[in-house]
């Protein structure tokens, strides 16, 4: 694994990805309800008020987390997205916010798992993927950072720096690591054809040494034999 591969995103994405986050709920607190029996009103309107309350708390923590953040206070920007996601779980944007700042803190396998909740969260959403492929990046996952570069490609081509930067990046950081292997295979060759000269030699000596030593033995029992008996 490449450990010294390393990427940190620009906070202004964490900030603008918290622009985003709840554009739609104004639209959607001014939708009427329909009630189809006037005793749904007070639970409705009871569960109604839980949920705009649990979603006006997530958008202020999050707010304050995208401002600590930008201010490079991220273990207590890492705090408020978690408590924003006690109250809206299923929100992959926050979720991609915090792989975020888990990036900058360098706690690269946590980060890897906030990702992958936000493409299972949601699988179309380009930035999603692209974060992803960041992450694992991180672990030196290049292969696989670069399916998830590709799949964000295929969603959504104008993404920001992903073509010109994360691809490219991914590609040639891919093109590094087939090259060390090679460079790795071509020491390891050395080394075992080395190791088999050695031992071809330490062979060769041993035949030699086997057979010096069985001429001795010749020699020395000749010796014997010559020798008259009295």
């Amino acid at each position: 694994m490449m450990a010294s591969l390393t990427w940190k995103k620009s906070r202004k994405n964490v900030s603008s990805s918290a622009a985003k986050l709840f554009q739609n709920e104004d639209e959607e607190e001014n939708e009427e309800e329909i009630i189809e029996d006037w005793r749904d009103i007070v639970p409705s309107k009871k569960s109604k008020v839980m949920l705009e309350d649990s979603v006006q708390k997530s958008k202020r923590l999050v707010n304050d987390a995208t401002q600590l953040a930008d201010e490079e206070r991220y273990w207590e920007a890492l705090q408020k997205f978690d408590e924003a996601l006690s109250f809206t779980p299923l929100n992959e944007k926050i979720h991609e916010m915090k792989a975020q700042i888990l990036l900058e803190l360098g706690e690269i396998f946590p980060a890897v798992q906030a990702a992958e909740q936000v493409v299972k969260l949601n699988p179309t959403w380009a930035e999603g993927f692209q974060t992803l492929g960041r992450t694992q990046i991180s672990i030196g996952e290049i292969d696989m950072a670069l399916k998830s570069f590709c799949r964000a490609y295929h969603l959504n081509p104008t993404l920001d720096d992903l073509f010109e930067e994360d691809i490219k990046w991914a590609r040639e950081l891919l093109k590094q690591k087939e090259e060390m292997k090679k460079t790795e295979e071509s020491k390891e060759t050395e080394r075992s054809n080395g190791e088999e000269e050695k031992c071809a030699k330490c062979h060769r000596c041993f035949k030699v040494n086997e057979k010096a030593l069985s001429m001795n033995g010749n020699e020395e029992k000749k010796t014997e034999d010559e020798i008259p008996k009295t």
